[in-house]
């Protein structure tokens, strides 16, 4: 600004100039803080719109994030459920495995004990036509040998 510019000066010359000069000294004060203000205030308000715009989607975020606990909550129930009932099938498994096992063992037992039994079937059967072919020579002798005296049926006994 002019040196020989200001309201003391000016007072001097006149009063009604002395204001002016105050006016216009302050108008150009107002301007030039209006020049470096303008800036700030539309930095200012561009910060508050993505200030808000930042909150909207801080809340939504924060909503996203409390429905994906929610499911991760529910998915780690179902996990503990779903892991629960495969220890139980796998239990159950190696269950039913034993029996079969023991299943198998037995089956191979009783094939065994099949032989065994139609072996000595077999035997029997031999026997019994045996016994039977016995049982008839000693009822024969007994009928043809029962006539004789002791002495002689001992006789025929031992030779």
């Amino acid at each position: 600004a002019l040196e020989h510019f200001n309201a003391a000066v000016m007072i001097q010359k006149s009063k009604a100039v002395g204001g002016l000069c105050d006016f216009v000294i302050n108008l150009i004060s107002y301007y030039d803080i209006m020049v470096s203000v303008q800036p700030r205030r539309k930095a200012v308000d561009l910060a508050k719109e993505e200030l808000i715009s930042a909150a909207k989607t801080n809340a939504s975020l924060s909503e996203k994030i409390q429905e994906l606990r929610s499911r991760i909550s529910e998915l780690e129930e179902e996990y503990v459920r779903v892991s629960e009932a495969k220890h139980v099938a796998i239990r159950e498994a190696e269950k039913l495995q034993k029996q079969v096992t023991l299943a198998q063992r037995f089956i191979t037992a009783l094939t065994f004990e099949q032989k065994t039994w139609s072996d000595t079937a077999s035997r029997l059967r031999t026997r019994q036509q045996t016994m039977s072919l016995g049982i008839l020579i000693s009822t024969a002798f007994v009928s043809y040998a029962g006539t004789f005296s002791p002495e002689i049926r001992s006789k025929y006994l031992n030779d």
